[in-house]
């Protein structure tokens, strides 16, 4: 058989971010929005039924089955996300995503991600004790 495949995509981005200090608190605010489109084209020849042995091609075959189909996906998305860090001891980390994509099927087409993160580096704290000073980093997060 034959198979011809095609295909082409476009992807988009554009994103921002902006960081403010005030006194000990840094804020990162972060955003994105994203297109993306998918075009995939497939074509399937085989040939079966063949006059000569040794003639087994497709032009010489007498049945001829063929088959094609495309697949196409677009996406459509966005997030916000807002990380803030206080100290450099105490961590958050907040994100918003409204994803639109034509894989999710007809009638979900659209879907909501969030996500809230915090930390805190309590190697920094001035009550870590002394003896653990070797060990760079102790971070509890949620």
């Amino acid at each position: 058989g034959i198979t011809n495949q095609s295909g082409n995509g476009l992807d988009a981005y554009l994103s921002s971010t902006a960081i403010k200090e005030i006194g000990k608190l840094t804020m990162r605010l972060s955003g994105q929005v994203e297109e993306t489109n998918r075009d995939f084209q497939q074509i399937t020849t085989t040939g079966t039924t063949f006059n000569s042995v040794g003639a087994q091609t497709i032009a010489a075959a007498t049945v001829l089955t063929s088959n094609s189909s495309e697949s196409i996906a677009k996406i459509n998305s966005g997030f916000g996300s807002l990380a803030l860090d206080y100290d450099g001891k105490y961590i958050g980390d907040f994100l918003l995503r409204r994803e639109g994509s034509s894989l999710y099927g007809v009638n979900q087409t659209w879907h909501n991600f969030d996500r809230a993160t915090g930390a805190w580096l309590v190697s920094r704290e001035d009550w870590w004790p002394r003896a653990l000073r070797s060990l760079t980093l102790a971070k509890l997060r949620y």
